[in-house]
């Protein structure tokens, strides 16, 4: 219509948190089929403002007069500092929270986030819908114990469409104090105006999603203020190896830390598939068109468009399972078509947005309930988790309900609180951690200046975290024997962690998995270090087929309308990394340790 297929109009295309910026026209056209400029501004001149309050959980209720010494107030120290390239590294006042009643973090974590939010517009990102609710529920009852209008709200993907759409707008109207306790839902892409301030209850899981969310405060010429509020177990007799590390506030120090001094962000994984969005894709495109021969639509979506990685053998797999549910059906002159099924897909709105908020699987051990897991956990059947402060084995994993059946685990001591098992934490960030650690500092150069942005209770965990990795000696030390079981410590990202998980489970082993660590059950080092040397010198399963013993591998929002094999394949690409454990291998039998 426009007349300019030989001249295609320009396409402009923006982002703040992209990584390796020149990879990207090579991934949406590797074909240089259309040719593409990169403009980068460097000279970012915004205000960002950043801290990081600590929190204990005391393993026994008590009195707030008792805990004084785990508040997180403030001294000189946390004096505001200023200059570090337009970067303030703030730091909030606390009041006097001494009052005769028990202490529990979460409640003095929600009694500051009161303070911090009352009377103004802010986002608290809860990372899950449970945590959401709960947080939600605690601020509004606070409002009404104080006889004041209540200002917080939850927002996530289960809420209803009006009750979302109503806080938005009371969020875009500006004209009532309102607090948005949410999920990764109002990360972005929804019009909300100007926020005040951005709080971040728990470690995030990538230093892009910290970016987008911090950059949703800061707008129209203020400073984005950005809060990270993590609690760590207290320490007793009894307290995991993983716990005394305190890898969550660590794990935050190094997303701060890559985001504002190296401005790094996670680049996009070219490795994968997509065949969710490819099948929307395919969707769109017949709905476009209202009908179109599949080699057309191949040309244009996989030949000259992002989809490179798909084959012809891939796309009429594809084709033939659309056409088995319905979404599609072809005619007598070999156009393609929307079915039945495809018709009430691509005509409801929700059809337009191809991300969704991951779904949550309930856990069941005999008749209870437990609560529920995001489905971007890694579950194979005979795996130990943790859950509820307490060791569970999966027993099966119903799919379709969207169950995962557990039995309790005996034995082993108290489970880690911490557990960041997922797909998402990149290989950076797990470095970065180990940096840290490696030389005991956390701060940001600025010159000769070292630039603190955590308050003295997060000082006082890191102290303790530091204290554990020296005397474990875990900076020349992956295995640690510790309790009858061995830790591996690969500080690596998941996609490793999970790959060489995978692969004990597969080969009978009893393991945990959290925050990037991996813990054999019953196995010694000798024991450990023999499997991994077979592991190094023998050829292994592919990621497609490690994916094949994972039940729970519908993640993206058309995952259920694939046929298993490209299932497989996709999820395989997105959750393994066989070159990336072997490449660990190869340096771990490098070095020449004793692992006793």
């Amino acid at each position: 219509m426009a007349g300019r297929l030989d001249a295609p109009i320009p396409r402009v295309a923006l982002s703040a948190t992209l990584g390796n910026l020149e990879t990207v026209p090579l991934s949406l056209r590797p074909n240089n089929a259309l040719p593409c400029v990169i403009i980068e501004d460097v000279e970012s001149t915004a205000s960002v403002k950043v801290q990081l309050k600590g929190y204990i959980q005391p393993n026994q209720m008590m009195s707030t007069r008792q805990s004084d010494d785990i508040e997180a107030d403030s001294d000189s120290h946390d004096a505001e500092q200023k200059g570090f390239a337009g970067i303030n590294i703030e730091s909030v006042d606390t009041e006097d929270t001494s009052l005769d009643v028990p202490y529990d973090a979460l409640m003095q974590i929600c009694a500051d986030l009161y303070r911090f939010c009352r009377g103004g517009n802010h986002l608290i990102f809860a990372n899950s819908r449970a945590r959401t609710e709960l947080i939600a529920t605690m601020l509004s009852e606070k409002c009404e114990h104080n006889v004041v209008p209540n200002e917080f709200f939850p927002h996530h993907g289960s809420l209803a469409k009006e009750w979302r759409e109503g806080l938005e707008q009371r969020l875009q109207k500006d004209d009532l104090p309102t607090t948005a306790v949410c999920t990764m839902t109002l990360e972005l892409g929804i019009d909300i105006g100007k926020v005040d301030s951005v709080v971040q209850v728990t470690a995030p899981h990538s230093v892009s999603s910290l970016r987008q969310r911090l950059g949703r405060s800061g707008r129209r010429g203020g400073s984005s203020v950005l809060r990270m509020l993590i609690t760590e177990q207290q320490i007793d007799v009894d307290t995991s190896l993983v716990d005394r590390l305190r890898l969550e506030l660590v794990q935050s120090m190094a997303m701060i830390r890559l985001l504002i001094a190296s401005r790094w962000f996670e680049p996009a994984d070219t490795s994968l598939y997509h065949f969710s969005t490819l099948l929307h894709q395919v969707l769109a495109t017949i709905g476009q068109w209202g009908g179109i021969r599949a080699d057309q639509i191949y040309t244009l979506l996989c030949r000259q468009g992002p989809f490179q990685k798909i084959t012809p053998a891939h796309f009429k797999l594809l084709l033939s399972q659309m056409g088995a549910m319905q979404l599609i059906t072809q005619l007598g002159n070999q156009q393609l078509v929307l079915g039945i099924v495809g018709e009430r897909i691509v005509d409801h709105y929700t059809f337009y947005a191809v991300f969704k908020t991951p779904e949550e699987y309930r856990l069941v051990a005999g008749s209870k309930t437990l609560g529920t897991l995001p489905v971007t956990t890694m579950l194979i059947p005979k795996q130990y988790i943790i859950f509820g402060g307490r060791r569970w084995q999966v027993a099966d994993i119903d799919m379709d309900k969207k169950v995962v059946y557990v039995i309790a685990a005996k034995g082993g001591g108290v489970p880690p609180a911490f557990d960041s098992g997922g797909l998402s934490i990149h290989d950076r960030v797990r470095q970065e951690m180990y940096d840290i650690l490696s030389h005991g500092d956390y701060r940001i150069s600025v010159g000769d200046k070292k630039v603190d942005f955590a308050d003295k209770t997060a000082r006082e965990l890191f102290k303790e975290s530091i204290e554990t990795f020296d005397r474990c000696q875990l900076r020349h030390r992956p295995l640690i024997d510790q309790d009858g079981n061995t830790y591996i410590f690969m500080w690596r990202g998941d996609k490793i962690v999970n790959t060489l998980a995978a692969l004990l489970t597969q080969h009978n082993f009893s393991i945990e998995r959290y925050a990037g660590v991996i813990c054999i059950n019953k196995v010694d080092s000798v024991q450990t270090i023999r499997f991994l040397s077979f592991l190094a010198s023998n050829a292994m399963p592919s990621a497609t087929e490690l994916a094949e013993n994972v039940p729970n591998k519908i993640i993206e929002k058309f995952d259920e309308y694939l046929p298993e094999d490209l299932l497989n394949l996709g999820y395989g690409a997105k959750a393994f990394d066989i070159d990336g454990l072997n490449e660990w291998l190869q340096l771990l039998f490098e070095r020449e340790v004793d692992y006793k």
